[in-house]
């Protein structure tokens, strides 16, 4: 490690005091106290350094963080439910796929020292002594009023507050019943906004000019939008999902697992993929074949609750695959040594093809390889597998 030079020394003091008056001055987010209330312990801090680059992995600028140590907190004491919402990557790709269908311009936005922004409970006490022994304004420790980086509950109470703050801001605003980190404004058939957030980062896609030019006022960072007027996107055409899935028996040598493998599409880009070894080793095709048939269903499912809240979404929807058993197996009663174990997994199957899914919608199997008039396209069935009847013997 080289010794720091006498300007890194002074960048790094200017960056430590400009933590200091956020938390103390700017924010208010600690206040300094100078004794602790009787049988309070106080939670300890920790100054982190951190080196920002820029784009071109160049030195950007010197980063001091006041952190709380989390670990020190006490359940029941000075922290109660830590859980907060976190996004997928699945609906960021979404999100960015249907930008691109509705021509929806986007923008990234940041929320500096988003921690600060939100407060904590006022029944919620917790006493910190600040970083390295030091002394500010004669008091060795403070009281937190708002949450900061390392207290476990800080995740969830900038999420509500930032939550709440959106569903101010704009009444219009809905919260995804899928995803809890993606906001938006559908008027059907217009599409105003959609705002995906990820703690702090902010990524808003529109083609309004109110929501474009009042992004850096919404969040507090400029961003450099477009002005060109564009007419209200029309989300009357309906999207087209379909799933693709197959099972490789067996394909690892050593363990004997089999490969599943499954893909969902949105008019025809990838949305949702995977790749993996089954967790059990399965004795057959037959045993393979209904698992990645039923989590292929289930992202199909996922997908269509996903889409319908901001979209119209084609149904059936298509669920391609080449292993006609395993359908077989799911549209039939079958109750045997075999296949007795394979039943929940036949049920999910069938229910979701049958409508009685949570979204109501039926999910319909094409079999890939078949020749067109082996298939017929029925009213609200979709592609529907048609088998013929084996002729009997003849003589």
């Amino acid at each position: 490690m080289q010794p720091l030079s006498p300007s890194d020394v002074t960048e790094w003091l200017i960056a430590d005091k400009a933590e200091e008056n956020a938390l103390i001055d700017e924010k208010e987010a600690i206040k300094p106290v100078e004794e602790l209330p009787l049988r309070v312990q106080a939670v300890g801090m920790k100054a982190v350094s951190t080196v920002k680059l820029d784009g071109q992995n160049q030195l950007d600028k010197r980063k001091r963080r006041w952190v709380v140590f989390g670990n020190k907190q006490t359940h029941g004491l000075n922290y109660e439910n830590t859980h907060s919402p976190c996004t997928q990557l699945v609906t960021l790709r979404v999100i960015f796929m249907l930008s691109l269908v509705w021509l929806l311009e986007g923008f990234a936005l940041d929320v500096i020292t988003c921690f600060l922004n939100s407060q904590l409970d006022t029944n919620e006490s917790i006493f910190v002594t600040f970083p390295d022994g030091r002394t500010i304004r004669g008091c060795r420790c403070g009281r937190l009023l708002s949450s900061v980086h390392g207290l476990k509950q800080a995740p969830r109470v900038w999420y509500y507050t930032s939550k709440k703050w959106l569903l101010q801001y704009d009444d219009r605003l809905r919260v995804s019943s899928v995803e809890p980190c993606l906001f938006y404004i559908w008027l059907p058939p217009t599409l105003i906004v959609l705002l995906y957030v990820h703690v702090d980062d902010y990524f808003c896609f529109t083609d309004q000019e109110e929501w474009r030019t009042t992004s850096s006022v919404l969040l507090g960072r400029s961003t450099s939008a477009s002005t060109r007027d564009r007419a209200l996107t029309s989300c009357t055409t309906p999207l087209v999902v379909a799933a693709y899935k197959d099972a490789d028996h067996a394909a690892d040598k050593v363990t004997r697992q089999s490969v599943t493998g499954s893909l969902v599409t949105l008019n025809g880009g990838p949305m949702m993929f995977s790749s993996k070894l089954q967790k059990t080793v399965a004795l057959s095709g037959t045993d393979a074949e209904p698992m990645v048939l039923t989590e292929t269903a289930r992202d199909a499912e996922y997908c269509y609750h996903l889409l319908s809240e901001i979209a119209v979404v084609e149904t059936p929807m298509a669920l391609h695959g080449d292993n006609h058993a395993s359908v077989y197996q799911a549209e039939n009663a079958l109750n045997n040594s075999a296949t007795r174990h394979l039943a929940v997994r036949c049920d999910f199957f069938t229910a979701s093809q049958r409508g009685a899914s949570p979204s109501g919608r039926r999910i319909a199997f094409t079999g890939e390889g078949m020749p067109s008039e082996g298939r017929e396209r029925l009213p609200g069935e979709g592609h529907v597998l048609q088998r013929e009847e084996a002729s009997p013997p003849s003589g």
